[in-house]
């Protein structure tokens, strides 16, 4: 749907159509017209699909409708810094010449820094549970004056551990604040914290990305065949911003230094690494300064590069949900994007498994060079059967 006709102020609008954004997503639409009135919330879609403007713009059309010494405050809750500074990045933008106040609190960040912030009002506040945490025991920050919570990727909080952080806060939320929960995936964690915190929420759930944009393969390859298989999609398919992902930070530093040795420019990231590491890696992919940059999950948690081309999972994932997360970070906005898979033939049982758990079957690549001659067949659900009894 058009904007126009879902965003009524002009300030507003233009900033979202300055971001190249005409017409709302699935999401951000039914989270607009789900939220015009106070509300509990539920939404799930899978990343890619504008999650993040889903929320900040139905909270910047509420904020701008109310004069400044009367607002209340707006806190949302990420899991890691990179997505803290993305949204609060987001908010910049689409609340230009709307004089709306936010702030970006996170780990690392001066205390100091943080406390002169907090001494001004501040309309909205995007943290992580940790620190946010810290000033409230420090007497800096009270959430009493919040009235709406937005708890941003609940499915990675929860991986990371922040559940009775998430509880502390909640505890220090008014009774009548309303909840806004966003996950790329549902699973019985996730509800079960839904079902405890949010009251008769709205609930709004879109299924998938648009799938004429995003490309999905799966690749049958032996082992040691994965690096060279890896090169020549690169360089066959002239890419020139990718992620792969991979479980150890030993194979992160292998694969890196194969495609340096092959002169492609790469870099590495993983939780290890030092931020300042982590921001220059990032900044070089954004830029287009290095072509592919090998990660871990958890050191990529939040990452949002709109053009980026193509992830490739170098081993099945473990699970339906990280593999959901991973092809959300490309095809995002009009974008094609392309997600490639590596499975070995000791890899064929995950594979069967994550085709079950996704409930539906990924297309298999075989014009390549190092395909595995072994049937096909093998990583398709097989369908159970009962003997007939005589």
């Amino acid at each position: 749907m058009d904007f126009d006709k879902l965003i009524q102020h002009q300030g507003l609008l233009q900033n979202i159509k300055e971001l190249q954004h005409k017409n709302a997503t699935a999401v951000q639409s039914q989270v607009l017209s789900a939220t015009k009135e106070k509300t509990d919330l539920l939404a799930i879609s899978p990343t890619g699909t504008g999650k993040t403007e889903a929320f900040v713009i139905p909270i910047l059309a509420k904020l701008v409708t109310v004069p400044a010494e009367n607002r209340t405050q707006v806190l949302i809750i990420s899991p890691t810094r990179e997505l803290t500074l993305q949204t609060a990045n987001r908010i910049e933008s689409l609340s230009k010449g709307l004089e709306i106040t936010s702030l970006a609190i996170y780990g690392g960040q001066s205390y100091e820094t943080s406390k002169t912030a907090l001494a001004q009002k501040q309309d909205i506040i995007i943290a992580t549970p940790g620190r946010l945490l810290d000033l409230i025991e420090k007497d800096w920050l009270d959430l009493l004056s919040v009235e709406l919570l937005v708890i941003d990727e609940i499915d990675q909080l929860l991986d990371l551990g922040f559940l009775q952080s998430l509880y502390l806060l909640i505890g220090e939320l008014p009774k009548d604040c309303s909840k806004w929960m966003f996950s790329a995936t549902m699973n019985a964690e996730t509800k079960k914290l839904a079902d405890k915190i949010l009251r008769k929420p709205k609930e709004i759930q879109v299924l998938s990305n648009d799938e004429k944009k995003l490309h999905e393969r799966i690749f049958f390859v032996d082992k040691d065949d994965k690096k060279e298989l890896l090169k020549h999609l690169i360089l066959s398919k002239n890419l020139s911003q990718v992620i792969v992902f991979t479980r150890t930070t030993h194979a992160v530093d292998r694969i890196q230094k194969f495609l340096m040795q092959h002169g492609i420019p790469s870099a590495s990231l993983y939780g290890e690494k030092k931020q300042s590491e982590r921001e220059k890696a990032l900044d070089d992919l954004i830029k287009k300064e290095i072509r592919v940059l090998i990660a871990t999950d958890i050191a990529t948690r939040g990452i949002d590069i709109q053009s980026l081309e193509a992830i490739f999972n170098y081993e099945v994932p473990e699970t339906a949900e990280t593999y959901i997360h991973r092809i959300g970070r490309t095809s995002r906005g009009l974008n094609d994007g392309y997600a490639f898979t590596f499975c070995d033939a000791d890899e064929n049982a995950k594979l069967i498994q994550l085709q079950g758990a996704l409930k539906r079957t990924i297309p298999i690549e075989d014009s390549h060079p190092f395909v595995l001659n072994w049937q096909k067949s093998l990583s398709k659900p097989k369908k159970s059967s009962k003997k007939k009894r005589k």
